[in-house]
């Protein structure tokens, strides 16, 4: 006699048997769920993750994301590595999103942002962090870079944001302030000497570079 007919034959067996499926269907279906749970629970924290430290306009590192670039510029700089930070701010965009329209601006924003991860780094140079520290204004971080090389790049860089082509046919112009790292500096200090040169950049007439002074 097979077993299900042994089972029809015994109502109550053929019932608990039916019950133990439909009680191993149930665990597997939860099983499988449960996994899908956990694969979608890990997809939503890496993009949470992403979206935590990606500039949504850009695409690139937001202001905290580039913060472990630069405490890794303080370290090198410990072990006799030269590095430097520049502050780069669009000239005018204040006027460009008054007069074309915040769309336009964002046009600018993005191809800003394409135009220094294109150009920031040269054959043999360390590899930069290209970050929008926000509004009009982006950060670059340069391992390797002294002070007169950190020259040389961002007058070069002036020379490509010149010579681009922008949107509804617009003349985009930046200015550069430079912090080389100096002994004994911080963050903050880092920061603060190439936000003072670039306010000095701008207050000179903009679409230029100043280097901050040493310490």
């Amino acid at each position: 006699m097979t077993l299900s007919a042994y089972a029809f034959d015994h109502p109550l067996l053929f019932l608990r048997l039916q019950g133990s499926v439909l009680i191993v269907n149930v665990l597997l279906g939860s099983m499988v769920t449960l996994r899908t749970q956990i694969v979608e629970t890990g997809r939503s924290e890496q993009t949470m993750r992403v979206l935590a430290f990606t500039d949504p306009l850009t695409g690139l590192p937001n202001r905290r994301a580039v913060s472990p670039a630069v405490e890794a510029l303080l370290a090198d700089h410990q072990r006799g590595v030269p590095g430097t930070l520049h502050l780069i701010d669009i000239d005018h965009f204040k006027h460009i999103n008054d007069e074309h329209g915040h769309d336009v601006g964002d046009l600018v924003l993005m191809d800003v942002a394409r135009l220094l991860s294109a150009c920031v780094t040269l054959p043999g140079d360390a590899l930069p962090t290209v970050g929008r520290w926000g509004g009009e204004e982006f950060i670059v971080i340069m391992p390797g870079t002294d002070r007169t090389l950190s020259q040389r790049r961002a007058t070069a860089l002036l020379q490509e944001f010149r010579r681009s082509s922008w949107p509804h046919g617009l003349k985009v112009t930046v200015s550069i302030g430079s912090s080389t790292v100096a002994t004994d500096d911080t963050f903050g200090t880092l920061l603060f000497r190439a936000d003072q040169a670039l306010y000095r950049a701008k207050a000179a007439g903009r679409d230029q570079v100043v280097l901050a002074q040493e310490t």
